[in-house]
């Protein structure tokens, strides 16, 4: 039974992966995509759901392939907590495998103060561990979920491993494909041939200005989007330039602010100032920056909060009204604050402003100070 485990920031090379395991297991000139293929919300699917998925029998073909996203993460940080995620399931996956044993005979014994709920969840994790890997051979199983890479200490680069803290983690015995952007010349490699593919050639000053912010946290979907809306504006075999890339994908300061909180968040003020002091520079009014770093730290305000609670990064984005991505790199950021230190900036920005409204200080010198105490 092929088990493949797609992880990583990048849904552009997931959905490459998955459209190329896809055309090698239920190729579409042979057909029975339409009733050999099934997509499962690895959020949300119970055991028993699970079960029946993996161990159905092909339709008209040799191969079923089932897609479930999210299930890792489900059971990692950021998702629900461990015992709750894993416990959702528990009662569907005792009856799930044919003389499965009940799951207090499959946890270990309990011990002093050991909640129930803890040890029938060890034995609902073995249950979904076996039903991923004692599918039939005719299963083929894809497993995708968003991990972020860390940083390794010391070092330039950056490392993407499944998270060792997740207990199901160690289930997970198939083919493990990491889902990174390129780096450096390797991304610069990939922009110039991805150009090239949407019929347009593109100058490497263009290339620089397009990835210059992409990092090994970033997902390229949207990057591909770019270039398809740049490719058109030049035509067929027309060249894309520094000029076309400024005049059709200006930076809104939405994201310039973003990326300046997340110089502060690091406590870097050289990079926090400098990003301001560009923004000034490019005809940006002191009161329209200082409205939208008040609004987002009052975002980082309400994530942390709810970040807390363990929400998941949709259920945020639903509550505040963002997307997941933008919701899960707020929660990353609101995490280098107290929950008092966020409430203090915001109250310090809203008296700023109204100081500054009322002439008491210099709006772009009060700013330049304000964000320089903030990254101490």
């Amino acid at each position: 039974m092929p088990l493949f485990i797609l992880y990583g920031p990048d849904r552009y090379s997931m959905d490459a992966e998955t459209k190329r395991l896809l055309d090698t297991y239920l190729p579409l000139e042979q057909g029975g995509r339409d009733f050999n293929l099934l997509r499962l919300d690895g959020q949300r699917v119970s055991a028993e759901q699970l079960a029946q998925a993996v161990q159905a029998m092909p339709f008209l073909g040799e191969r079923r392939v089932i897609v479930i996203d999210g299930l890792l993460t489900r059971f990692g940080k950021g998702g629900k907590s461990q015992v709750e995620a894993i416990s959702d399931m528990s009662n569907e996956a005792e009856e799930s495998i044919e003389d499965e044993p009940a799951a207090s005979q499959l946890a270990p014994p309990a011990k002093g103060k050991r909640s129930k709920a803890a040890a029938a969840s060890a034995s609902a994790v073995d249950v979904i561990g076996r039903l991923l890997n004692e599918a039939p051979d005719s299963a083929v199983i894809i497993t995708r979920d968003a991990v972020m890479p860390v940083k390794e200490k010391g070092k330039l680069g950056w490392k993407l491993n499944l998270p060792r803290n997740n207990p199901l983690t160690k289930y997970l015995k198939g083919e493990q494909i990491p889902c990174l952007a390129p780096q450096g010349l390797a991304l610069a490699r990939w922009v110039e041939d991805e150009a090239r593919s949407q019929g347009a050639q593109i100058d490497k000053s263009a290339v620089d200005l397009l990835t210059a912010d992409l990092s090994p946290e970033d997902d390229r979907s949207q990057l591909v989007q770019e270039l398809g809306k740049l490719a058109t504006y030049a035509g067929e075999g027309g060249r894309i330039d520094a000029a076309t890339v400024r005049l059709l994908t200006p930076a809104s300061v939405q994201e310039d602010v973003f990326r300046m909180v997340n110089a502060m968040a690091e406590r870097d003020s050289k990079i926090a100032l400098t990003m301001l002091e560009q923004m000034f520079a490019s005809g940006h009014h002191p009161f329209e920056l200082l409205g939208t770093i008040a609004w987002q730290f009052r975002n980082l305000l309400q994530v942390k909060e709810l970040d807390r609670k363990r929400m998941r990064p949709a259920e945020i984005a639903a509550r505040v009204g963002m997307s997941p991505f933008v919701a899960q790199k707020s929660a990353e950021q609101s995490r280098a604050f107290s929950i008092e230190q966020l409430k203090d900036i915001h109250h310090r920005l809203l008296t700023f402003d109204a100081a500054a409204k009322r002439s008491l200080v210099t709006p772009e010198l009060g700013l330049e100070l304000l964000v320089a105490d903030i990254c101490r």
